[in-house]
């Protein structure tokens, strides 16, 4: 397995490559359950309808506060993000196995009585498009054996297009 280099200072914004979250989510859930069936706080949960909060600070940036809709389904969710100082998924990944416990044979059971479903998103910003994600397949497998499929949110590379006067960013 991959030995976690845990990040000592906390940044609002890490300046990281990759990171990857767990997302259980659905109408059903129940935070506070899947708090004690991992035996670990999440990075963030929220239940149907709930309401999402603004912190203080930002109220003081604007006087013209966006009012915010109500959560469409439930989620909890933890992230290597500010947590793993690693440009490589494999290092998030089995942060996420290891925090999460992974694998575990009951999972689906438990999501399918709520029908809830799971998923591991990996961030993977290549800006230079220079870097090619690779997920171990041993990492790969242990997902798969608690049905929780690995998606990669990659953000290319952007081009600059220059019309006349003006200049476009794109990404491919």
């Amino acid at each position: 397995m991959h030995r976690l280099v845990l990040r000592r200072e906390r940044r609002f914004y890490p300046g990281g490559l990759a990171y990857a979250s767990f997302e259980l989510t659905g109408d059903k859930l129940v935070p506070s359950f899947w708090t004690r069936f991992f035996r670990r706080s999440p990075t963030h949960k929220h239940v149907k309808g709930g309401v999402p909060c603004i912190r203080q600070d930002y109220r003081s940036l604007s006087p013209a506060v966006p009012r915010l809709a109500p959560y469409r389904t439930g989620e909890w969710s933890l992230t290597s993000r500010a947590r793993i100082d690693s440009d490589d998924l494999d290092a998030h990944l089995g942060y996420l196995i290891e925090r999460l416990r992974f694998p575990r044979i009951h999972l689906q059971h438990f999501m399918a009585e709520d029908g809830l479903t799971a998923r591991v998103v990996c961030f993977w910003d290549n800006a230079r498009g220079d870097r090619m994600p690779v997920i171990d397949p041993a990492l790969r497998k242990v997902f798969a054996d608690s049905g929780v499929p690995i998606a990669i949110d990659e953000y290319p590379r952007p081009i600059t297009v220059t019309d006349g006067d003006k200049t476009y960013q794109a990404w491919l």
